[in-house]
C-alpha cells in the first residue's frame, strides 16, 4: 500500500515539474518585441469616360482610378432638353448595350468582371448605340434630349472562387452597401 502511495506522489510531482518546466521555457522563449500591424483602407474611386458628344456617338466606359478592386453598375439616363417641344423619356430611346454588361433587374446594368485597379483599368463600353424609337420624338425636329450615364462602384475582392457569378456577387455587395 505504501508503495502505491509513493508511486502516486512521485508521478504527481513529476507531472507538476514537467508543467512548470514547460511553462518556464515558453515564457523565456516568448518574444517581448511588439508586432506592428499595418492596415490600409480600401480606396474606391471610379469615373466615367466618354469620347463622343452626340448621343449616337457615345460609348461610355468606367475607369477604376482607386487602389481597390471594384464591382461596377451603371445605367443610361435620358434627359429631355429645356427647349424640346416634346418630353423625351427612356421609352423613346433604345440603347444597344454591350455583352460585357448584364441587366440586373433593378434598373442597373452590372459589369460582368471585377474591375481591378491600375493605370489602364476600364470597363468595356456600357452601350455602343442609341436609337430613337418614340414616334413623337422621331417625327419632331424640335425634340431635344441628351444621354447621361450614372455609375456606382463598391469594393470587391481581387478574385472570386471558381464558378461564382460576378453579377450575382456584385448585386449582393451593392445591396449590403450602406449609403448616407
Amino acid at each position: 500500500m505504501k508503495k502505491k502511495w509513493f508511486i502516486r506522489v512521485l508521478a504527481s510531482a513529476l507531472l507538476v515539474g514537467i508543467v512548470l518546466a514547460g511553462t518556464t521555457l515558453a515564457y523565456l522563449h516568448a518574444s517581448s518585441t511588439p508586432v506592428k500591424n499595418t492596415f490600409e483602407f480600401a480606396q474606391v474611386d471610379t469615373e466615367i469616360k466618354e469620347e463622343g458628344t452626340a448621343a449616337n456617338e457615345k460609348a461610355p466606359e468606367v475607369l477604376n482610378t482607386g487602389k481597390s478592386p471594384v464591382y461596377v453598375r451603371a445605367k443610361a439616363i435620358v434627359i429631355s432638353g429645356e427647349t424640346s417641344d416634346v418630353l423625351v423619356t427612356e421609352e423613346d430611346v433604345k440603347f444597344t448595350y454591350t455583352e460585357s454588361w448584364r441587366y440586373g433587374g433593378d434598373g442597373y446594368y452590372y459589369y460582368n468582371q471585377i474591375l481591378l485597379p491600375g493605370e489602364n483599368s476600364k470597363t468595356a463600353p456600357l452601350f455602343n448605340g442609341v436609337e430613337v424609337i418614340g414616334e413623337n420624338v422621331k417625327n419632331n425636329s424640335k425634340a431635344v434630349f441628351s444621354v447621361g450615364v450614372y455609375q456606382e462602384s463598391t469594393v470587391a475582392p481581387a478574385s472570386l472562387p471558381s464558378g461564382t457569378d460576378v453579377v450575382s456577387a456584385a448585386k449582393l455587395a451593392f445591396s449590403s452597401t450602406v449609403t448616407e
